[in-house]
């Protein structure tokens, strides 16, 4: 029946969930249309390969269309879903399409707050690398495959799940990987049990030949444990987990290893990402190729060779000694986790982060976390909210999430946290701090969120370069 779907429309086509989707279904020879409010990077890749682009939602968009895929961030009231409904065109969730994508392949899906996209990433590439050419569809671009999705012949279909809306309870997955629970999208869910119950369900979809393999390392994920009835691996750095690892070494944008598997110690590793949490995302990988039975010493030659995903960690530039370092962590749980993995690999230098909350509701409802989330930062500079749509909240602020965090993350220190009024004002600002800055050990200027706080990381590597010329 899906057969006879000729062609697909995405509202929204440019997002990152989206795209990938899109590009499979292209690949797939359906004709694939969309529309985003400007065009990008990815806007242009998917109309090179074939895909219709539409520049703004308008409901003349949909003409033609047989199916019409949204997301949860697309507002009820759009043109194109209005026009969809007059005309019984059906309208389906973003997740819903990759679900009917996996029916015919074996879904290996990778859930948790934080750390989804490079564990899907490592294990996608891994995959790949020893010829079971998966179908993939990620919510970042991996370095190696230029791409965040890509069509395979083989029967797996690795893909990461957002549990932000909830909507990860449409997927269904032969393997289930839980990378970490945490108290996030409290703008859906009511509080960290609601959450919890989720996950839970999530897991209970494993059939009874799959699996689930659970980061042990975190303190949720130990909880829900003790539930899970379908055949369980776990991995991480305490020593009872059944995937770890028995020697561990990081230094700058390097990570060295020496995993044991079930009792069993396998050749170094050099993984060429920094932070002992990086090391526990490509852990996972190696569950799943207990799961499968596949050759743990070519896995750990793809680990290896692993280029990383962009905006995690993603080095823009390097001069006099400054690193600028662009990551896309926004929630606190993995600011904390970006932070203390960058101090760990950079000992001496300091640590310049430039942070762009994102949302409003998320500011508010964790404000808490976010105040004492920046302790491994020596300097802090915070940008406007990126607003992602929400109208704004009164008392959330810049100014008062950053004398909150001044207050817990940095004790009340002067010359540690700053107020930047526009991005940039930021790149003003870091200039400012560089002074500071011990030539000989120089820092790493992070920028951290999910909006478009990377510009300022552009635009300081442009500055630094005039200042040497």
């Amino acid at each position: 029946m899906f057969n006879a779907i000729k062609r697909v429309h995405f509202v929204g086509i440019g997002g990152s969930g989206m795209s990938g989707i899109a590009e499979v279904l292209l690949n797939s020879n359906y004709e694939v249309s969309g529309s985003d409010i400007k065009k990008s990077q990815i806007t242009e890749k998917l109309e090179k390969m074939g895909a219709k682009i539409f520049i703004g939602h308008n409901s003349s968009n949909v003409k033609n269309a047989q199916v019409l895929v949204v997301s949860s961030a697309i507002n009820k009231h759009n043109p194109e879903i209005i026009e969809a409904q007059n005309s019984r065109i059906p309208i389906i969730h973003r997740s819903e399409m990759l679900s009917e994508l996996m029916r015919m392949k074996y879904g290996i899906i990778v859930a948790g707050t934080h750390g989804k996209t490079t564990t899907t990433s490592i294990l996608a590439s891994a995959l790949h690398d020893i010829g079971l050419d998966p179908t993939v569809v990620i919510g970042g671009k991996i370095n190696s495959f230029e791409s965040n999705a890509k069509l395979g012949k083989g029967d797996l279909f690795v893909a990461e799940a957002d549990e932000s809306d909830g909507s990860f309870l449409r997927l269904t997955p032969t393997i289930a990987v839980i990378t970490n629970v945490d108290r996030d999208h409290l703008d859906h869910y009511e509080n960290l049990e609601d959450i919890v119950k989720a996950f839970e369900k999530f897991i209970d979809k494993v059939p009874f030949y799959g699996a689930v393999c659970a980061c042990i390392d975190d303190p949720i994920v130990q909880l829900i444990l003790p539930k899970i009835r379908r055949k369980l691996i776990t991995y991480g750095l305490r020593q009872d987990a059944d995937i770890t690892v028995t020697q561990k070494k990081t230094l700058g944008l390097s990570t060295t290893f020496t995993p044991k598997i079930f009792g069993k110690e396998y050749p170094t590793v050099s993984l060429k990402m920094p932070g002992y949490y990086n090391l526990t995302n490509s852990l996972a990988t190696y569950a799943v190729a207990a799961v499968l039975d596949l050759n743990i010493n070519q896995i750990s030659e793809s680990i290896s060779k692993f280029e990383g995903v962009q905006h995690r960690f993603t080095v823009l530039g390097e001069k006099n000694n400054i690193v600028i370092v662009d990551d896309y962590a926004h929630n606190p749980k993995k600011i904390e986790t970006v932070l203390k993995g960058t101090k760990e690999s950079f000992p001496d230098k300091d640590i310049i982060a430039v942070f762009q909350p994102h949302r409003y509701s998320r500011v508010k409802n964790q404000l808490e976390e976010f105040a004492n989330c920046f302790k491994d930062a020596d300097f802090l500079v915070v940008t406007p909210i990126y607003a992602a749509g929400e109208n704004e909240i009164p008392g959330i602020t810049t100014t008062s999430l950053c004398h909150q965090i001044k207050l817990n993350s940095f004790n009340n220190s002067p010359n540690s946290t700053y107020i930047a009024e526009n991005l940039n004002d930021a790149v003003h600002k870091v200039q400012s701090i560089l002074k500071y800055v011990d030539p000989s050990k120089g820092a790493i200027v992070l920028t951290l969120g999910a909006g478009d706080v990377r510009q300022v990381g552009y635009t300081l590597m442009e500055k630094l370069n005039l200042e040497c010329e």
